[in-house]
């Protein structure tokens, strides 16, 4: 059996990215591996796929689908997700094979960039891991994918995403964990968290490694499907997560605060065209006043740690003062933090 079974979901992308994502695999300096192709349209089209790749056919679904039905397939001991407009180092593996054979972690976390030029260029150095225990996997894992000051591992070692990680997949199996099934930006922090909460060993964090290449492509699925649509499913899954693994009250009322506080977010920057354009103050107006109607309102709340600017933007919304709201989120996000193109 491999030590690595690499999982590649395939979603209406474009043939030379995906072309570029599997030479990616193919250069690995190990062979210690398997790679599962999960397909729903023609995207492998007049695509070159490596004999010893598995190719899987499925009707059309959602990304989570194809990450869970792959890993019903797979055989390596420890898992490894890429997304098929994206590289991953050719070290890749040879780094993480290092890593198992000395502390046998349940997790390994590299860094990743969107820069390929940096990507491309590192220099082949010794990597030493930095272990953290179960608890300070959950902390770490917790605050990277819901936390919006993520106070630790600000690197992107902890990002709120199923690449950029190696994991175990005994623990998957043992204990049933699924990427969640619909297609929504920020599925992957379910995933990574409902994990992490299932560690017994260490985590081993390859700070210093550059093991996966993002690629910034506003075709993707992540930059196409718009938060709010499924931000009900989002949410009930975050909520069932936390139960399944036994949040305190207090800590489960923490995650409603900030899955609250993300909802008002999201209704201006991501409804109204995010990499599109500009919102108007009207717009951005009657998107606050809409998100105050619904039911993830109740759960704002100013967060300890949250940035000034978001503080005063929500609390200018709680008070119902929508137009302020807008005015000061105008400023906030367009002239200080430039969030938004023209």
């Amino acid at each position: 059996m491999p030590t690595f079974s690499i999982i590649v979901p395939i979603h209406s992308g474009e043939p030379h990215l995906l072309k570029d994502c599997i030479r990616s695999i193919v250069h690995q300096d190990v062979d210690d591996y398997e790679c599962l192709l999960v397909c729903d349209d023609e995207s492998l089209n007049g695509v070159d796929v490596p004999a010893k790749f598995h190719v899987f056919r499925v009707e059309p679904s959602s990304i989570g689908f194809k990450r869970n039905y792959a890993c019903k397939q797979s055989q390596g001991d420890y898992i490894l997700f890429v997304d098929a407009d994206d590289l991953i180092a050719s070290n890749c593996l040879s780094v993480a094979s290092d890593v198992i054979k000395k502390v046998h972690p349940d997790l390994i976390c590299f860094n990743y960039t969107s820069d390929l030029e940096k990507f491309q260029n590192q220099k082949p150095i010794f990597f030493q891991p930095t272990l953290l225990s179960p608890d300070e996997i959950r902390k770490n894992i917790f605050e990277a994918c819901f936390y919006s000051e993520r106070p630790a591992w600000k690197d992107g070692c902890f990002i709120g995403a199923v690449w950029g990680k190696v994991f175990k997949r005994d623990i998957i199996f043992k204990n049933s964990l699924l990427v969640p099934d619909f297609d929504y930006s920020f599925e992957d922090k379910i995933f990574d968290t409902d994990f992490a909460y299932h560690c017994s060993n260490s985590c081993a964090v390859l700070e210093d490694f550059v093991g996966y290449y993002w690629r910034p492509n506003l075709k993707s699925v992540s930059h196409s499907v718009k938060p709010l649509a499924n931000y009900a499913a989002f949410y009930d899954a975050c909520i069932s997560m936390a139960q399944k693994n036994g949040f305190t009250v207090e800590r489960t009322r923490f995650l409603q605060q900030i899955l609250g506080n993300r909802y008002i977010d999201y209704s201006v920057p991501y409804s109204l065209g995010m990499f599109s354009r500009k919102c108007s103050l009207l717009e951005i107006r009657n998107a606050f006043a809409q998100a105050s109607k619904t039911k993830f309102f109740k759960f704002a709340h100013s967060l300890p740690g949250e940035a000034k600017g978001d503080k005063v933007k929500n609390s200018l919304i709680r008070l119902h003062c929508f137009f302020l709201a807008s005015m000061f989120a105008h400023w906030y996000w367009y002239s200080r933090n430039k969030v938004l193109k023209k």
